[in-house]
């Protein structure tokens, strides 16, 4: 009986859910598993009073698992409470719901989607650095060009302003930029934003947080705080010239503060390389990630979900799918690659072995030769072999862990550490497969026959059938649609109330890796915006040092030097800051990608022509943006220049 209709939740919302149903509703089932302590499918909700100790409460829930659950251990492990714990303390965690959305630890308490704390950090501290590269921007070309307000400045003070007046003046007019900025930046961003959903695959709006007067008030104090940050250097030193100086004209024309400029300017490509780096390497990993072997043959592989809501016997449709032209084998699974999760307690059945904790994924006759797993000794499960529903196959990693070798492992025996402690016959072991995400790498697996009634969740769970397609009969999209079409036929005609859906195995693998290809492409973007600000930052002050230099040059050139010679001249000296960054950015980048690729089971070499590449990259970028003033002035005609003189 429905009792209430909510309304949508956000769709950034830890708690996503069609329908709610209350466990009171199904008291007879809840009687049944209550003294299941590890029945971990829920998370429990607690409302907390206003100023509660949480380090006391969270103290006190450490006194339930020992009170509650040793009926538990004993009547499942066959261990007492004590024995099941060491090394691996029972902990109730407490967590504040605003957490669990981009919270690391515990990730068990989210029914929907949530957010990646490290991406973003990750994007947050290159927001604040490009911020910063601007800041350099405007600071560098303020103080470059001060000769041309020197005048200014003189005449006020001689005219009664004091330093302070001028520092006031100078900020507002920074904070002035700012706040203009800003306005264009809610612009962009505004327009910008259906793109960016697509790339993040989010739903961002900014059009509500205007009305907010907090983001208002943060909005304003980070234009305060950006003008102040970027304005005030270039306000004390312009407020700082002498009028008798500047009068007399005995100012230098931007050389003071050279050496600070060419610092800011190291400290900006330093950052730009960096980032090039970083994101060469996250490029390189996702191609690497994606030719990895994975033991077995994903593409061509299309599964069929929702099958456990035909009842037990599913025969008759892998009878009917079978009889499609287009597959070649068929087989049926509780679980599928890179999905599987399930595990249990396993031991060796040789005294005092240890208890294991083994993933374990249930199969029929078929599944291993319908993925082309293979086989290292030992057979698969055979169907004329009925006693081989008590049998299991293991693969490398188990047998390691076991202690075992391939060969002597057929024939021994393991038994679940649990209940009865059926004790169940290895007839083969399989090369290790991925069936999981590649980036935990490959745990140790037991293949269970999914007729095994003598495992706990015998008949119970998610379960697939798994197609292998002739590639020859799905060459094109409609041959694929059709085909989609004749499964969805069959399983709808058996029972139309079940939904039907699929998915291919290939894709599933790919999909293992969208946040890391999403923070690819942002990376990218944000890298490209770095380096133009960069450069815009280098043109400008190379455009500076050529108004400058002007005179210089003409009269070298008088005195023969060539236009190739002058070029080389006055590039050599950003040539030279750009070199620095490189030689400050290298070992920077290499521990930043270092850490990122410690989350990955298989890493892409770090190798050095990456950091070459970025370097030539940098190089050339530097060497285009200070070309065209180099050559502009190297160009130009000394008569035109000196006649004045």
């Amino acid at each position: 009986m429905v009792t209430a209709v909510l309304a949508d939740l956000p769709s950034q919302s830890h708690l996503q859910f069609d329908m709610l149903a209350s466990l009171t509703s199904n008291q007879e089932q809840m009687d049944y598993h209550s003294w299941k302590w590890i029945w971990t499918a829920f998370s429990t909700y607690v409302l907390v009073n206003d100023g509660a100790d949480i380090d006391a409460l969270t103290a006190k829930l450490q006194t339930i698992p020992p009170k509650y659950a040793p009926p538990t251990t004993e009547r499942i492990f066959n261990q007492s409470y004590e024995e099941f714990t060491v090394g691996n303390p029972w902990k109730l965690e407490l967590q504040p719901v605003t957490d669990i959305y981009l919270g690391v630890s515990p990730n068990q308490n989210a029914f929907g989607p949530v957010g990646n704390a490290q991406v973003v950090q990750i994007f947050a501290a290159i927001g604040v650095v490009i911020l910063l590269l601007s800041c350099i921007n405007f600071i560098n070309l303020s103080t470059a060009r001060s000769a041309n307000r020197a005048k200014e400045v003189g005449v006020r003070k001689v005219l009664g302003s004091q330093r302070g007046t001028l520092v006031r003046q100078f900020v507002f007019e920074s904070v002035l930029f700012v706040a203009i900025g800003t306005l264009l930046a809610l612009v962009v961003v505004n327009s910008a934003l259906n793109w960016f959903n697509i790339v993040a695959e989010r739903e961002l709006s900014l059009i509500p947080w205007l009305s907010q007067p907090s983001f208002l008030l943060i909005l304003l104090l980070f234009v305060l705080g950006l003008g102040i940050l970027s304005g005030g250097y270039p306000a004390f030193y312009l407020s700082s010239f002498k009028p008798i100086a500047v009068i007399k004209g005995q100012v230098s024309k931007g050389n003071k503060g050279k050496s600070f400029r060419n610092a800011l300017v190291v400290f900006q490509f330093t950052i730009s390389i960096c980032l090039i780096i970083c994101s060469l390497f996250v490029q390189k990993q996702l191609r690497y990630a994606s030719t990895i072997d994975l033991g077995l043959s994903e593409e061509n592989l299309l599964q069929i979900h929702n099958i456990e809501q035909f009842g037990f016997n599913s025969e008759p449709i892998k009878t009917a799918l079978s009889g499609l032209a287009a597959v070649s084998e068929i087989g049926k699974s509780f679980g599928i690659p890179p999905n599987v999760g399930s595990g249990d307690r396993y031991r060796s059945t040789e005294p005092n072995a240890p208890v294991l904790q083994l993933s374990n994924l249930r199969v029929d006759e078929d599944y291993l030769d319908v993925i082309d797993v293979s086989f290292l000794s030992g057979r698969n499960f055979d169907i004329e072999r009925p006693a081989d529903k008590y049998r299991v196959i293991l693969n490398e990693e188990a047998i390691k862990l076991l202690g075992w070798n391939t060969e002597d492992a057929i024939g021994r025996s393991i038994a679940v550490a649990s209940g009865n402690e059926d004790e169940f016959e290895v007839i083969g072991v399989v090369k290790d497969f991925n069936f999981q995400s590649t980036k935990t790498g490959i745990l140790p697996l037991i293949l269970l026959h999914h007729g095994n009634d003598r495992v706990w969740d015998y008949g119970a769970g998610l379960s697939y059938y798994t197609l292998r397609l002739k590639p020859s009969a799905v060459q094109t999209s409609d041959n694929l649609r059709a085909l989609i079409n004749d499964a969805e036929a069959i399983l709808k005609g058996i029972d139309q109330s079940i939904p039907f859906e699929f998915s291919f195995m290939d894709q599933q693998f790919e999909d293992s890796f969208r946040n890391e290809q999403r923070m690819g492409a942002v990376l990218n973007f944000f890298t490209l915006m770095a380096m133009v600000i960069a450069c815009l930052g280098l043109f400008g002050l190379a455009a500076y040092s050529a108004e400058q230099r002007t005179k210089e040059l003409s009269i070298r050139k008088v005195l023969g030097a060539k236009t190739s010679q002058l070029t080389l001249l006055f590039s050599t000296g950003f040539i030279k800051l750009v070199g620095l960054s490189i030689l400050v950015s290298v070992p920077l980048a290499y521990c930043l990608v270092n850490i990122w690729l410690e989350g990955f089971a298989y890493r892409t070499p770090i190798q050095v022509g990456v950091f070459a590449l970025a370097a030539l990259i940098s190089l050339l970028i530097a060497i285009f943006t200070t070309g065209y003033q180099s050559l502009y002035v190297a160009s130009k005609n000394p008569v035109d220049t000196l006649k004045a003189e």
